[in-house]
C-alpha cells in the first residue's frame, strides 16, 4: 500500500509541473470566466446560459485532462526507461498502474474542484435568489462529472498498459464520443428498428460493453428543474465503481503479460 500511495504521490506531483495540462486548465478557467459575458446572447435567460456554457466547459476540458493525462503516463515511463528501475525495487506492476491511476485521479480532482469553484463564482455573482445555487442537482452534475472522468481515465490507463500514447489518445477519444450515443445503440439492437439479427446482437455487445456517458450529464435536468433521484445517482455511481474496477483489472492482465 506504501508503494501505491508513493507512486500517487509522484504522479500527482509530475502531473501538476505538467504544461500542457496547465494550459488546458487556463483555457477552461477563461472559458468559464467568459461565460458571464455572453451571456446577453440569451436575453432573459442569462443564468440558463451560464448553467450551459461551464458545465459544458468543466466536462469538456476534464476530459481533455484525463485522455491526455491517462494515455500518456505508463507509455512515457516505458520511452524513458524509468519503469525498469522502479520495477525492480519491491514494486509490483499491479502496485505501480494502481499507484499511476490514483495520483490522476487526484490530479482530476484539483483540476475540477478549481474549474467548479470558478463555476460557482460566476452563478453567485449572476444568480441573486440563489435558486440555481442551492440546486441539489447542481451539486450531483459536480459529482457526476468526477466520476466521468474517471472510468475514462481508468480506460486511458489500462489501454496504455500495452498502447502507445498516440493510439491511445485517440481510442480514448472514440471511446467517448461513441459511448455518449448508447442511446442509439439501444434503439439499433431491438428487433423493432433493425431486422438483421447479426447487427442487432453486434449493436447490443456495442451498448453494453461501453460507458454509458450520457448517464453522467445533468445539464437537462438542471436547465429544467427536475429533481435527480438518489436512487439514480446510486446506481450510476456504483455502476461507473464497477466499470472501473474491471477495466482496471483487464489492464493488469494485460500489463502483467506485456514483455519489455
Amino acid at each position: 500500500m506504501n508503494a501505491v500511495l508513493t507512486i500517487a504521490q509522484t504522479t500527482f506531483r509530475e502531473a501538476l509541473r505538467r504544461r500542457v495540462l496547465n494550459i488546458i486548465l487556463v483555457f477552461a478557467v477563461v472559458s468559464i470566466g467568459a461565460s458571464r459575458l455572453f451571456s446577453w446572447l440569451s436575453p432573459g435567460e442569462e443564468i440558463k446560459f451560464i448553467l450551459d456554457m461551464c458545465s459544458n466547459s468543466i466536462r469538456f476540458f476534464s476530459m481533455l485532462i484525463a485522455v491526455l493525462l491517462g494515455a500518456s503516463m505508463i507509455p512515457t515511463e516505458i520511452e524513458r526507461r524509468t519503469i525498469f528501475s522502479i520495477l525492480s525495487k519491491p514494486v509490483g506492476r499491479t502496485q505501480f498502474m494502481l499507484g499511476k491511476y490514483l495520483g490522476a485521479l487526484l490530479t482530476l480532482l484539483v483540476n475540477v474542484a478549481i474549474m467548479s469553484a470558478l463555476f460557482l463564482l460566476v452563478l453567485f455573482f449572476k444568480d441573486k435568489d440563489r435558486g440555481y445555487l442551492l440546486n441539489p442537482t447542481l451539486w450531483k452534475g459536480i459529482l457526476l462529472v468526477l466520476v466521468e472522468v474517471g472510468v475514462l481515465l481508468a480506460i486511458a490507463v489500462a489501454v496504455s498498459t500495452v498502447a502507445s500514447t498516440a493510439f491511445n489518445v485517440v481510442f480514448s477519444f472514440f471511446v467517448y464520443f461513441t459511448g455518449q450515443m448508447g442511446g442509439v445503440f439501444k434503439e439499433l439492437s431491438a428487433p423493432t428498428h433493425v431486422t438483421s439479427p447479426a447487427v442487432r446482437v453486434l449493436m447490443g455487445l456495442i451498448y453494453n460493453l461501453l460507458p454509458h456517458f450520457e448517464n453522467f450529464d445533468l445539464r437537462q435536468p438542471l436547465l429544467l428543474g427536475d429533481p435527480v433521484p438518489l436512487v439514480f445517482m446510486g446506481k450510476v455511481i456504483g455502476g461507473a465503481v464497477l466499470y472501473i474496477g474491471v477495466v482496471l483489472a483487464v489492464g493488469h492482465l494485460l500489463f502483467a503479460q506485456r514483455e519489455f
